[in-house]
């Protein structure tokens, strides 16, 4: 019969995730009572302000350890706490969750010809394909020729657009950038 049972040892690996339900993080608690008999067959309630667990109960095994793997969708920090028989919570150090976006594509919408006004575009999405969910401010430039928008916001779908005139004939290209947080600046 354990006595007192109470959490203990607690950790997680790793300590930061890709948001987007890409990764996981796994949580992990040990029972023992005050003798260090392990609590086993325990169940441990799991909550967080950030994500999802895969499971919000689990049970601990024969060495009284029990584990939860937390993903969340949207990015930023979040703290875990794992709870026994309604004692007091085990609260775990922060964790991360982290945004990754990128440039799907950047392109004309148009062929370009000489003297004629032609719109580019690009969208900018999250590693799992959703277009990013704040506005992004997309600075575009060229190698040759005009750009009559050098500036714009994504819309809701993640798609940015200006517009290019050019001015002779051959390659032109047309660079997309915007802040640190987006990988790899779009070319075409």
């Amino acid at each position: 019969m354990l006595h007192s049972v109470f959490a203990a040892a607690p950790s997680f690996t790793p300590s930061s995730a890709l948001s987007n339900n890409l990764e996981a993080i796994e949580f992990t608690v040990s029972l023992k009572d005050l003798f260090g008999n392990y609590g086993a067959d325990r169940a441990i309630e799991w909550g967080t302000n950030l994500g999802q667990f895969h499971r919000h109960t689990t049970r601990t095994n024969a060495s009284g350890k029990s584990t939860a793997n937390l993903r969340s969708d949207a990015a930023g920090s979040s703290t875990v706490i794992a709870q026994y028989n309604k004692a007091s919570p085990l609260v775990f150090d922060p964790v991360t969750f982290t945004s990754t976006p990128y440039f799907e594509y950047v392109r004309f919408d148009n062929p370009a010809v000489i003297g004629v006004e032609v719109e580019l575009s690009c969208r900018v999405v999250e590693l799992n394909g959703d277009p990013v969910s704040e506005p992004q401010t997309i600075a575009w430039s060229a190698d040759t020729g005009t750009l009559l928008v050098t500036s714009s916001k994504t819309d809701i779908n993640g798609i940015a657009k200006s517009r290019f005139k050019s001015n002779a004939t051959g390659t032109v290209i047309i660079t997309a950038s915007a802040g640190g947080a987006i990988q790899g600046g779009g070319k075409n």
